[in-house]
């Protein structure tokens, strides 16, 4: 069965925890944790955050306005797993763990406008956030910015910053992505309520629904697949699905896939799938 190579197959012109992002002028190294010269001032960190998830743990997620605080050397200090490639309307997965017990997290975006607060129902040394970004937010790089706060304290700790790449992909009427977390080639398939299935071999659909990128093709570093509808999508049921094509030497991959239709807040799924699960059902929903 033939593959694609990697390609943005529409014209495409950072993902941020939600930013899961024009092109972006690169990172600085200023004490903000970085600045996108290309950013309007007017940017707000809700309008390119879509929503952050907590996965797996109970907590409180509030967008604020303003400046986030000022991080003290003494407070708290973040280790962190994520960043790389993501997409304009995909999520993005990030590992945050500390010494320390943690009651809250903040996130931010570089040169961007407010910040979301993370309060935990009880303290937590380790968190996983699904950070969804808006399929407005502008492409490019972006510093997606964390403090954390230790258990019983109101200072911060000093701010880690996680740089990301985020790529111009289509959206509309539809929009359907899958990130996963390793090199392994994984693939994402769309069933229209007529059986149609839009995959790597069959790219486009006559009621205007299109794969614009394929990645890992022979393994490689992107994790990002994206089906959108250029148009309005028939009426009926839709199936989601994700297949392991080649673990590309990787045990498993931990995956996200966002469902975005337009004026709704995004659906969130995730798992981990293996080569040998074959083709995996993950979502099905109505239009």
């Amino acid at each position: 069965m033939s593959r694609l190579t990697l390609t943005l197959l529409s014209p495409i012109t950072c993902l941020v925890p939600a930013l899961l992002l024009a092109t972006l002028a690169g990172c600085s190294s200023s004490d903000d944790g970085g600045n996108q010269d290309d950013m309007t001032p007017m940017a707000s960190v809700g309008n390119l955050i879509s929503g952050i998830t907590l996965d797996g743990i109970p907590g409180t997620v509030t967008v604020r306005s303003g400046s986030a605080p000022i991080g003290d050397a003494n407070g708290a200090v973040l280790q962190y797993t994520g960043g790389g490639t993501v997409a304009q309307g995909s999520t993005a997965q990030t590992l945050l763990s500390s010494i320390d017990a943690l009651d809250a997290v903040l996130v931010r975006l570089g040169g961007v406008s407010g910040f979301y607060e993370i309060a935990l129902d009880q303290p937590e040394t380790a968190l996983s956030l699904l950070l969804s970004l808006s399929p407005d937010a502008p492409a490019g790089m972006v510093d997606c910015i964390y403090q954390g706060r230790r258990d019983g304290e109101t200072t911060w700790g000093e701010p880690v910053t996680i740089p990301i790449e985020i790529l111009n992909v289509g959206s509309g009427e539809l929009q359907i992505n899958l990130t996963w977390n390793s090199d392994a080639d994984l693939d994402l398939h769309l069933f229209e309520p007529d059986g149609n299935e839009i995959y790597y071999d069959n790219t486009t659909s006559a009621t205007g629904g299109q794969l614009d990128l394929d990645a890992n093709v022979g393994c490689g570093n992107v994790g990002v697949e994206n089906i959108f509808y250029s148009q309005v999508p028939p009426v009926g049921m839709y199936r989601v699905a994700v297949d392991n094509y080649s673990e590309c030497a990787q045990t498993s991959s931990d995956y996200v896939i966002t469902v975005t239709l337009p004026g709704q807040a995004p659906t969130i799924l995730s798992g981990s799938i293996t080569e040998a699960d074959g083709l995996v059902d993950v979502f099905t929903f109505d239009l």
